[in-house]
């Protein structure tokens, strides 16, 4: 039988090289910063300089101005207050394996920073007093703690989580996005910090928590683009037959990966943003993944594992979010009735 987690399978994946300083500027600044915030914003302003320059009738700019002015409250309205309108979205999902409901939160993508559009202090104890509101008993974090640097004194920040099991795994920008490190390994900077603020790491090793009636077993692997993971070795020596399975994958393209042999009934994946900034499904930014229907949402993968892509909670290059809210996903699974 092939090795599906072979060094050549697992080469085919689709992911993003760690950025150079001149991708990054043009990302950030020219993408992120100029087309989507300055420009937009300053669109009147520029209207007139062009329409006065090429001496165009009155007329016609003042109708332009008309179109201009909205979408530069549009942008403003982006940029200074949906950044920070953070919705709990709440959703359902059956599953064959489970006896009794049961709630729990899933946030993804908080990319914290202190750059302009990353998750700052003031948003991110925004993020947490929402978080703690809840008064559920589990949280799962999908990957991508960090923006481009290692934040310590604000990731500990989680530790105000009042949740009392935290688990969660590793994304892309918390290993070879972060700047000076392009090595497909988590910088032990990177460990430390997330586990003093009380939150368990999964990589490619699983925790099991039980309820009155079910035993659920969460499954965590390392992020795709280290290559690292595997979830034979994940989900080894555990019971799949009078269990839940629930796998964490920041990547959603690890449905590439998954078997209906591997008995998992729930996939949890992040990374997408919701696309971000999405007008169709041939203009979207960003979409760092190989199946671009993995934008949000539920999913059936094979016979009968299902995936949840969470919008995530913060923002790569831009503030801008358009078709998408910024999420805390508050899942509730409930049985399958036959």
């Amino acid at each position: 039988m092939p090795d599906r987690f072979s060094k050549d399978n697992k080469d085919k994946i689709v992911s993003v090289k760690a950025f150079s300083a001149l991708k990054s500027f043009f990302y950030s600044w020219v993408l992120g910063f100029f087309l989507f915030q300055v420009i937009p914003v300053l669109s009147p302003v520029l209207w007139i300089f062009v329409g006065v320059g090429l001496k165009l009738p009155v007329v016609l700019i003042n109708l332009a101005l008309i179109f201009f002015v909205p979408v530069t409250f549009y942008f403003l309205y982006n940029i200074f207050i949906k950044f920070n309108e953070i919705k709990i979205n709440t959703y359902e999902v059956k599953l064959k394996n489970i006896s009794e409901r049961f709630e729990f939160l899933f946030v993804s993508d908080l990319h914290i920073g202190r750059e302009f559009y990353a998750t700052n202090k003031f948003r991110l104890n925004k993020i947490i007093e929402l978080i703690n509101r809840t008064n559920l008993g589990l949280i799962v974090f999908g990957g991508d703690f960090f923006e481009r640097k290692i934040e310590k004194d604000l990731i500990m920040q989680l530790a105000k989580i009042s949740i009392p099991v935290k688990i969660g795994v590793y994304g892309n920008h918390d290993t070879y996005y972060l700047a000076k490190n392009v090595e497909y390994t988590y910088p032990e900077l990177v460990v430390n910090a997330i586990e003093a603020a009380g939150i368990d790491i999964l990589t490619d090793s699983v925790k099991i928590t039980k309820n009155k009636l079910d035993t659920i077993i969460w499954g965590g692997i390392t992020d795709l683009y280290s290559k690292l993971f595997n979830l034979d070795k994940t989900f080894e020596n555990t019971n799949s037959t009078k269990s839940v399975r629930i796998l964490i994958s920041h990547n959603p393209d690890i449905t590439d990966f998954v078997q209906d042999s591997d008995n998992i009934d729930l996939i949890l994946s992040g990374h997408t943003h919701g696309a971000q900034i999405f007008f169709s499904k041939f203009f979207s930014l960003p979409m760092p993944v190989k199946n671009k229907a993995f934008r949000k949402g539920f999913f059936d993968i094979g016979k009968k594992t299902k995936m949840f892509v969470s919008q995530g909670v913060g923002n790569s290059a831009t503030r801008i979010r358009i078709n998408n809210d910024y999420e805390i996903a508050r899942i509730v699974l409930l049985p399958e009735k036959e």
